[in-house]
């Protein structure tokens, strides 16, 4: 199997993740409506980074029907995210029905299927009137949407100054600087979409940085000497913006300035943060001579050093870390341990045969070597250990369908989904 199949594999098995995040949080918005509870934003923040990444994976691998669907359906969402929908069943509904159409696009895109050009029509129909219209991608063998494969550049001059009276629309203004790595482009990547991609959230301007750019004569073609330098008014948070580099990060240098009027903003550099510019001094910024960062960071380290535990404390709880490991590794595990019980048996039986008598310390090594050994093999079969829920989950998805051919209203519940059970029981014909 080659490294990209090895990439590509890795991505629809991070697919199976994100759609069982994409159903566990809609299912607990679902549960909040029926209890009369507010909207849970973290919620929606988690059910729309599901379908971001999910679209942002498909595009490395030009999976365009997939890509389109995941953008629009990621749209709706972030009507949800900035409050520019109320959540209510029917919309939740639609949510649902996108969510089992996404399944099917990554089903499809795992097996090399196109499906047919009507397919999630109607879902999609839903979306847009949900979304207000706005812009819709075309189905495949369409016309091309406009700008989709064509590249016009952006205004190189910026004027921030409409741009700083909009707050009270609550929107914030960023600087970004982007600088792309040879590596961006070996793992086909392209700035452009990912620019395209900032300029979804709000208004983006673009210019271009030259300072690095050699001679024509010394010129290498694995190089990318051009820079960018990025201004973006948006009511999104600066997490948002970060999530646009989530698959890039490794293989470009950003930084990204919050420009205010009151207080002192921030600029994050991996994982330090120094007070950034204020609102009176963006033309200093945008026209007048650069200042070194390192020497701004630098400047206010002692900032930083009383702030490094208000930060730390301010930090999300990190997900819980998981790895991959190939079945035959587990098996061949088992295997192994499965040998050490019967070894442990067979050096049992050999001792009592041969008349060696049993003392305390030598009974208790031997009970103490049984007992682990026997700990170490209940361990390993439960990595192959999975939980049932993903197999109801697509039960839950057969429910609708039935439930939208006969008309009715069905909700499915389950009970006892956190159930494990070893990963070769887990299979479709269980469905039936």
């Amino acid at each position: 199997m080659s490294t990209l199949e090895d990439i590509r594999q890795t991505f629809f098995q991070e697919c199976e993740e994100l759609l069982e995040s994409l159903d566990d949080g809609l299912e607990l918005l679902r549960d909040g409506l029926d209890e009369g509870q507010p909207v849970d934003s973290e919620a929606v923040n988690a059910v729309f980074r599901s379908v971001h990444s999910i679209k942002g994976g498909a595009a490395a691998f030009g999976l365009e029907q997939l890509v389109r669907f995941a953008h629009r359906f990621e749209t709706t969402l972030d009507d949800l995210r900035a409050l520019r929908l109320v959540l209510s069943f029917d919309i939740l509904e639609v949510c649902l029905r996108a969510a089992d159409q996404l399944a099917e696009l990554v089903s499809a895109g795992r097996e090399g299927r196109t499906l047919a050009e009507d397919a999630g029509a109607q879902t999609i129909a839903k979306l847009i009137s949900l979304s207000g219209g706005g812009d819709v991608p075309p189905a495949d063998g369409g016309e091309v949407e406009e700008g989709l494969n064509t590249y016009a550049p952006m205004p190189l001059n910026f004027d921030p100054s409409p741009m700083l009276e909009c707050d009270s629309d609550n929107k914030s203004l960023f600087k970004i600087s982007f600088a792309a790595q040879p590596k961006l482009f070996m793992n086909g990547h392209d700035p452009v979409h990912l620019f395209r991609e900032l300029s979804e959230l709000g208004d983006l301007s673009v210019e271009s940085d030259l300072s690095r750019v050699p001679y024509l004569d010394n010129i290498r073609y694995d190089d990318c000497s051009l820079q960018w330098v990025l201004t973006l008014l948006t009511t999104e948070a600066e997490a948002a913006l970060w999530e646009v580099f989530d698959f890039v990060v490794d293989l470009c240098t950003v930084e990204i300035q919050k420009i205010v009027q009151d207080g002192e903003p921030s600029i994050h550099i991996g994982g330090c943060t120094a007070t950034a510019i204020s609102a009176e001094n963006v033309s200093t910024v945008t026209e007048g001579p650069s200042v070194p960062l390192a020497a701004e960071v630098a400047s206010y380290s002692n900032t930083q050093s009383s702030n490094a535990e208000h930060v730390a404390k301010a930090a999300p709880i990190a997900a819980k870390a998981t790895v991959r490991v190939d079945l035959d590794h587990v098996d061949r595990l088992i295997n192994v341990v499965g040998e050490l019980v019967i070894n442990q048996a067979v050096l049992t039986q050999c001792i009592t045969a041969a008349d060696i008598p049993m003392t305390a310390a030598l009974s208790s090594s031997l009970d103490e070597f049984m007992s682990l050994a026997r700990e170490i093999q209940e361990g390993v079969m439960s990595i192959r250990a999975q939980s049932v829920k993903p197999l109801f989950q697509r039960m839950a998805r057969i429910a609708r369908e039935a439930a939208d051919l006969a008309g009715k209203n069905v909700r499915f519940e389950t009970d006892g989904e956190a159930t494990e059970v070893d990963k070769t029981v887990m299979k479709d014909s269980s469905t039936h």
